[in-house]
């Protein structure tokens, strides 16, 4: 019989919004997108999250009715903050705490 394969496609942001992989059936994020938020006068950034990206970073698994499906996985606050926006739309999602143990 004939065997495929699939190959790992690694991206930044920038490439998440021109890249088109017509069979893509998974997205893992490793990190959850955020943009700079300000600069205090001392010179520390505050970063938030940044739906926009994230949600070009989805749009790559899933499209034109296909069956797609996408894993975070999340680290720090910022990420949950991203979480807690996303549970505002429509998506099915679903969230699986993982502990050390």
């Amino acid at each position: 019989g004939v065997q495929t394969c699939a190959l790992p496609i690694f991206t930044t942001n920038l490439a998440a919004r021109g890249i088109d992989v017509p069979a893509c059936k998974l997205v893992i994020n490793f990190d959850m997108p955020s943009k700079l938020k300000e600069t205090t006068a001392d010179g520390k950034h505050i970063f938030e999250p940044d739906i926009e990206s994230y949600l070009h970073r989805q749009g790559r698994t899933g499209r034109f009715g296909k069956y797609g499906k996408v894993i975070n996985f999340v680290t720090c606050q910022l990420n949950r903050d991203l979480i807690k926006i996303l549970q505002k739309y429509p998506y099915d999602l679903k969230f699986k705490e993982i502990t050390e143990s």
